[in-house]
């Protein structure tokens, strides 16, 4: 027999302006930084989450060129008490010649 269905519901609110000025702190078990300069962000990304959060943060790699999200990820845990456990990184698309639209998917929890 089929398990019925399990509704999850969830809470989404826009917030118009800059990330730096209008998110919220610590309730967000999400967070997508879309933008490829997300790593600029991570400390509001770090004040917004909750004690375990997901992260979905968004960056271009060129061709010959060393992707650091990954370590920016790691150095921004350790600045605002944070863990990251283990990352997945996928290919998103190509985004021009050489150049690849990737995301790092990572877990964090409070230290």
């Amino acid at each position: 027999a089929l398990e019925p269905l399990r509704v999850l519901a969830l809470h989404v609110e826009p917030r118009l302006g800059d990330c730096r000025d209008v998110a919220p702190n610590g309730v967000a078990d999400r967070v997508i930084i879309g933008h490829f300069d997300a790593h600029e962000y991570l400390d509001v990304v770090f004040a917004a989450a909750k004690e375990r959060a997901t992260i979905h943060m968004h960056s271009l790699l060129r061709a010959r060129g060393e992707w650091k999200p990954e370590r920016a990820l790691i150095e921004a845990a350790r600045r605002n008490g944070y863990t990251v456990a283990p990352m997945h990184r996928r290919v998103v698309k190509s985004y021009g010649p050489r150049t690849w639209h990737l995301v790092l998917e990572a877990m964090i929890v409070r230290a």
